[in-house]
């Protein structure tokens, strides 16, 4: 699937830090290091909420995925990156009493910046420029692409940074679907509140997977262990 494709993709240029893209992210600015960013994104099929905020060496993602059941609640886990000492926590912002669990990374953590610059530089060596249009209160340059058998790719970037504002895969013989969106984004400095871990959480740690193995799992479908 074209969307498989570009997901593992994405994962693989974030693996090697972007070493095949150097063209691609000498057109924008270094990423910011103070922003917030919601993201929808329905790459692997279920749409997720994602929100990021970041504020120099700390970070948080959030990530709402709504169950595959009907009438069944979703999957919320909240997670805080200190991009100094590549550690995190993460628990169940909906829970009453959460659990957190600590681990580490390394490479990527998320930034969605770097990570739009990456996944696109395969598909923006073949895309046409087609205008600019506003999506979500940000002016963003088009480009279109064919992929051939497997569909047709759209995408709206944020110019100065390369941010997707917007990607839509058109499947053969099917309407077109977006597959990615960014509702809101903003530079402002987020409050501090934001990267505060929930009370008692140093006090019951629990073991987690680390980044690097939570993000080839969500690209292939499959546990990190079955991976070299």
């Amino acid at each position: 699937m074209l969307e498989k494709r570009l997901a593992v993709f994405g994962l693989a240029a974030a693996t090697i830090g972007g070493l095949a893209t150097p063209h691609l992210a000498a057109q924008y600015a270094p990423a910011p290091d103070t922003y917030s960013v919601t993201q929808l994104n329905s790459l692997m099929g279920t749409a997720m909420i994602q929100r990021i905020w970041r504020d120099g060496s700390k970070a948080v993602i959030d990530i709402s995925t709504p169950s595959d059941q009907p009438g069944g609640k979703a999957t919320r886990v909240r997670t805080i990156y200190n991009l100094a000492a590549h550690t995190t926590v993460s628990w169940d912002p909906t829970s009453a009493a959460p659990e957190c669990g600590q681990g580490k990374y390394s490479g990527d953590w998320g930034d969605p910046f770097a990570a739009s610059v990456e996944m696109n530089a395969e598909l923006l060596s073949k895309a046409t420029p087609s205008g600019t249009e506003t999506v979500n209160g940000v002016s963003a340059k088009v480009f279109a692409a064919d992929m051939g058998a497997q569909g047709k790719v759209k995408v709206w970037l944020e110019p100065k940074y390369g941010l997707t504002m917007k990607a839509e895969l058109t499947a053969p013989n099917t309407a077109p679907r977006v597959v990615v969106q960014t509702q809101t984004l903003s530079f402002a400095k987020p409050p501090a509140g934001t990267f505060a871990e929930p009370a008692g959480c140093g006090a019951t740690p629990v073991a987690v997977p680390s980044a690097d193995d939570e993000q080839i799992a969500a690209a292939t479908g499959e546990p990190a262990s079955n991976f070299t």
